[in-house]
């Protein structure tokens, strides 16, 4: 298989959830044969638009964390392949419903691609205002803290671990202790009461 063949087929493996996003975006920056294809394919608005802003920059720039951001990339690769005689569609069957849950989630919080689906999938036949109030509950009732929810200095990133959401204890501010003004954010495993921190500076 040439260069172009395996970077075809590597698209397809991603338009197909074969490939999770994280790994898509890992191979994104070591396949020379995969950014070079990329590089070459001609603008495909509005994934893609000009020679500068081809399908690679708008592959980069893709938010891979984001169930919404990687449908939409996973949407234009579709597109991308049909040019190449490749019909395949995106394993996308409950895109309205991670579209809506992406929605609906506070701003300190940033589901993974994973959690979202699992979400989506527990929703049932539920839709409308009935899937948008169920999605709030089970937000509420999963990601739960002590006090107040965390101020993150970055982006959220709440752990969970083996599908469980970790309880979020407090946060504080490390002082002098370390550069930048970081936070320290601890977080307890309900079950085996187990402690985790994510540290985040400014």
């Amino acid at each position: 298989m040439n260069d172009d063949g395996q970077a075809l087929k590597m698209i397809e493996e991603f338009v197909l959830s074969l490939t999770q996003p994280g790994e898509f975006e890992h191979l994104l920056l070591v396949s020379p044969a995969l950014e070079d294809f990329l590089r070459r394919e001609p603008p495909l608005p509005p994934y893609s638009t000009s020679p500068a802003h081809n399908f690679y920059q708008f592959l980069l720039e893709t938010k891979y964390s984001s169930p919404r951001s990687v449908m939409k990339a996973r949407d234009g690769l579709s597109l991308l392949l049909k040019r190449h005689d490749v019909f395949v569609r995106p394993v996308n069957g409950s895109a309205d419903k991670l579209a809506l849950l992406e929605s609906v989630q506070p701003k300190w919080l940033d589901l993974t691609e994973r959690y979202a689906q699992t979400l989506a999938a527990e929703a049932g036949t539920r839709q409308g205002s009935e899937l948008r109030s169920w999605f709030k509950a089970e937000i509420g009732k999963r990601f739960r803290f002590v006090a107040r929810a965390p101020k993150w200095v970055q982006s959220p990133c709440w752990p969970v671990r083996d599908g469980v959401p970790l309880v979020f204890l407090g946060q504080v501010a490390t002082g002098e202790l370390l550069h930048d003004h970081a936070q320290v954010y601890v977080f307890m495993h309900p079950d085996s009461l187990e402690t985790e921190t994510v540290v985040q500076s400014a």
